[in-house]
């Protein structure tokens, strides 16, 4: 197994747990009922820093994003950063990446 493979897996594995295997109940993390979902929409929260209700509306006009895949929450962290740098109150440096940080062979030039 490649580690692209086992990393997907894995990834998969956990969002699996928190998403739930039929798909994401935004209403249960957004706002949760019971003890298992506000554990899951606290692990959704602060240790993945995920927003439910941005990744619900991500989903509105296009074809759901399948939550359990890295290649959502690439999307995801895209669209965040984006909008981040739309808002003058956010810093170049708050975000994850900032392009001054990658090494001059990363970036291109």
């Amino acid at each position: 197994m490649t580690g692209t493979c086992f990393y997907k897996m894995m990834w998969s594995e956990q969002m699996t747990n928190l998403f739930g295997p039929e798909g994401t109940n935004y209403g249960s993390l957004i706002n949760p009922q019971t003890d298992a979902d506000r554990a899951n929409a606290q692990t959704i929260r602060e240790k993945f820093k995920l927003d439910p209700a941005f990744h619900q509306g991500r989903g509105s006009g296009t074809r759901p994003a399948d939550w359990r895949l890295p290649e959502a929450h690439a999307i995801y962290w895209g669209e965040k950063g984006w909008n981040a740098k739309l808002h003058p109150k956010v810093k170049q440096d708050d975000l994850i990446c900032s392009p001054h940080r990658l090494p001059v062979h990363l970036s291109g030039f």
